[in-house]
């Protein structure tokens, strides 16, 4: 069955936040990075990640036009290799009027059990694959 949305947020939780580091600006950009949705087992699924990618779609355009998602898998089992963004979903929207939107009507609500978090990457960022 797949992973359905929740609307409550928890109390005090805050709506976006934007890079990790102390005193840093959130500054919306085009791109929201989604956290806390999805396991490295989800991604590995294939039928799993189908659905992932489905839902998140279909939610996330309700707040815009969609240009690119892009949620990393992993990589093939036995490889050593690093996946840059793994566990994280990226939505590139038409503007910033729209991801800002996306953000705030997507944070601290639920997938599929967990309480998803939403912020915002650099369009740089997200084109160089630095997440």
């Amino acid at each position: 069955m797949p992973p359905s949305y929740g609307t409550a947020a928890p109390p005090g939780y805050l709506p976006a936040i934007g890079s990790l580091s102390v005193g840093s600006e959130v500054k919306p950009t085009t791109v929201v990075q989604l956290l806390n949705m999805v396991t490295v087992s989800d991604l590995g699924d294939d039928t799993e990640y189908s659905d992932i990618v489905e839902d998140v779609h279909e939610e996330c355009s309700n707040y815009g036009t969609i240009v690119n998602l892009f949620i990393p898998r992993p990589a093939p089992e036995g490889s050593d290799e690093k996946v840059p963004g793994l566990g994280k979903i990226f939505i590139e929207y038409g503007d910033v009027a729209e991801a800002a939107v996306a953000v705030k009507e997507l944070a601290g609500r639920q997938f599929s059990g967990h309480t998803v978090i939403a912020t915002y990457i650099t369009k740089e960022d997200f084109d160089s694959a630095n997440y």
